[in-house]
């Protein structure tokens, strides 16, 4: 459903981006980009770790890190700040559904902890940044706890063959 309703809002694949209707967790869409892959390979997950358990997320980062050595990995995460943040919300809200988050990342480096190869190259943390829309709360990210609330992270998943 949500393929389908993307292909109507944003269009179709192109020739550098396509899309593929089944879980991340599935090895459906895994087989057919190794099937095709020419070059060297981006995964961009964007709003998905969150709402996982950190095995399911382990394991699908180190099969990436397997099946297309060298790849890069980019992904959004909120930190375990955030995490406790919404179990307490949605254990406190009676009148919205809030979507439990089950994954956060503390540190970038974490990640590098769950296999060799995996490196980071690169976060984003978006209070870090003149962002315009953020400048009413900008001054958050002077507080320790809430100045990496949310972040964009880059990682190469092994070396290239």
């Amino acid at each position: 459903e949500v393929i389908e309703l993307r292909r109507e809002l944003i269009g179709d694949e192109g020739p550098r981006h396509h899309l593929v209707a089944c879980s991340v967790f599935e090895s459906t869409w895994m087989d057919a980009v190794d099937a095709h892959h020419e070059h060297a390979l981006m995964f961009i997950a964007e709003g998905v770790f969150m709402y996982f358990e950190e095995p399911r997320i382990r394991s699908l980062v180190l099969t990436l890190r397997e099946r297309f050595p060298g790849a890069e990995l980019v992904f959004d995460a909120c930190s375990p700040f955030v995490m406790r943040a919404n179990t307490l919300l949605s254990r406190l809200s009676r009148t919205t559904i809030v979507p439990r988050y089950a994954w956060g990342l503390k540190h970038a480096r974490d990640l590098e902890a769950w296999g060799e190869g995996i490196s980071l190259l690169d976060e984003w943390y978006p209070f870090d940044h003149p962002e315009p829309r953020l400048a009413r709360v900008r001054w958050l990210r002077h507080v320790p706890p809430l100045a990496k609330i949310m972040g964009i992270f880059h990682y190469r998943l092994g070396e290239a063959p």
